[in-house]
């Protein structure tokens, strides 16, 4: 089943309407000014399953070498789940992730921030 279309996300105070948009496999969705896109995709082989979602966003920056000029920077996240053909279902997929969104996001994020920090 696909996602709906279109898709919408928070990131900090900003909303991001998501159409979908062309994608040669999997769905891909970009706001109209093209600052936020997400992908989702899913690959299958004989030994594992892919299943990704990528969140790209975009923003205009001074150049820290030329600070009169601008540049667009990009930062991406992306949550990969690599399964099996046959012995997990996606219940037991859901639980995995829900259990490391939950230590990441204890105490304010803390495990986040320090994970983002580059702390390990």
């Amino acid at each position: 089943m696909a996602f709906s279309d279109p898709q919408s996300i928070v990131i900090g105070s900003d909303t991001f309407a998501l159409p979908r948009v062309f994608a040669k496999e999997g769905g891909k969705f970009k706001s109209n000014d093209g600052a936020c896109v997400m992908e989702a995709r899913t690959v299958e082989n004989t030994k594992t399953y892919l299943h990704q979602v990528r969140l790209t966003k975009s923003k205009i920056t001074p150049d820290p070498f030329r600070p009169a000029e601008n540049r667009k920077i990009d930062a991406s996240m992306t949550i990969n789940f690599f399964t099996p053909p046959t012995g997990y279902t996606v219940q037991e997929m859901v639980d995995m992730y829900t259990g490391l969104n939950t230590l990441l996001a204890a105490g304010t994020y803390a495990n986040l921030k320090k994970l983002v920090g580059g702390e390990s």
